[in-house]
């Protein structure tokens, strides 16, 4: 039966391939993943807008995401989990001015990360919003500790906010962190799979506050990681 669903998973999605990264029926999804948003490309139609294409191509991206998720191995059927969440912001307000955007200077940034312990089981419950081969293994992981960036405007010694040549405020990145236990638990959710190209397919569940449990519906849409380690 597992030869004959590792078959049927190659077959509806590309030919010429072989092995299947599924064992027991339940992805192996030890290891580091990595998942960007798709870059946007620079717009044309508003060409005259900004500096050059870089500086173009760099505000159609604004909040770009990329994730990060790293499993470690289980032991007793438990293991240790990290999730870092980047978007690509801007250091400061991100307005053209008179210098057309060149100087404002962009990087991926921290907005969320998430470390704790989790658990993984075989999928029995109803796949209709996508019916996507290989989504068959459910993860539950629960949050120990969490950090979330917020922005603030940057100010000076006499509190006024601090700009640059061309008036725009710069941004300052703060965080606040936290831990959750029995009193306040927090919980990371997932169904997942892999595909023939050893890459890990992840949709997020998204309900964070509390353990549904394995085998409920889960219905957002899927993400594709690459495996990095």
């Amino acid at each position: 039966m597992k030869k004959m669903a590792c078959l049927l998973t190659v077959a509806l999605i590309v030919t010429g391939l072989s092995g299947c990264p599924v064992v027991g029926g339940i992805a192996k999804v030890e290891g580091a993943w990595l998942w960007i948003q798709p870059r946007v490309p620079a717009d044309q139609d508003v060409a005259d807008d900004y500096a050059d294409d870089t500086v173009n191509e760099n505000f159609q991206n604004i909040m770009r995401l990329r994730k990060n998720v790293t499993f470690g191995p289980l032991e007793r059927q438990v293991g240790t989990f990290t999730y870092v969440e980047e978007a690509f912001l801007p250091d400061r307000d991100p307005n053209t001015a008179n210098d057309l955007g060149a100087g404002v200077v962009w990087e991926w940034r921290e907005i969320y990360s998430a470390e704790g312990t989790y658990q993984t089981g075989k999928y029995e419950g109803e796949n209709m919003l996508f019916d996507i081969p290989g989504l068959n293994t459910e993860l539950n992981a629960a949050i120990t500790k969490w950090r979330q960036m917020y922005i603030e405007w940057r100010l000076d010694d006499e509190g006024n906010p601090r700009t640059d040549s061309e008036n725009r405020q710069f941004f300052d990145f703060v965080y606040i962190e936290d831990t959750s236990d029995a009193n306040n638990p927090l919980f990371l959710r997932a169904l997942m799979g892999m595909n023939p190209f050893d890459e890990l397919m992840i949709s997020w569940d998204g309900n964070w506050s509390k353990s549904l449990g394995f085998n409920d519906s889960i219905s957002d849409g899927v993400e594709t990681y690459a495996r990095v380690e």
